[in-house]
């Protein structure tokens, strides 16, 4: 595993763990909306995901994420984590 495809994988993380509560879903919903796989996340915690199915996860979150919530990626703006996303499927 690569250092993109790790530091996407946290960066989803984070925005799943906001997102879960913010919605007040169970991360089984979430993968299962987010990726059509309920357990997508329990894979991506044991490194068992493929960076397009992570890509394909972080631009759903980002299309959808709410409003009335902040963006928790600190040093990531949205504009940023879409580009780094596009970047890395380029390498997929």
């Amino acid at each position: 595993m690569n250092n993109d495809s790790m530091f996407i994988m946290n960066e989803i993380t984070t925005l799943a763990e906001m997102f879960i509560a913010h919605k007040n879903w169970s991360i089984t919903t979430l993968g299962t909306y987010a990726a059509g796989d309920s357990r997508f996340f329990a894979r991506l915690a044991h490194g068992r995901v493929t960076i397009s199915q992570c890509i394909k996860v972080g631009l759903w979150l980002e299309q959808r994420w709410p409003m009335e919530i902040p963006w928790p990626l600190k040093n990531l703006t949205r504009k940023k984590f879409l580009l780094q996303l596009s970047t890395s499927n380029k390498k997929a």
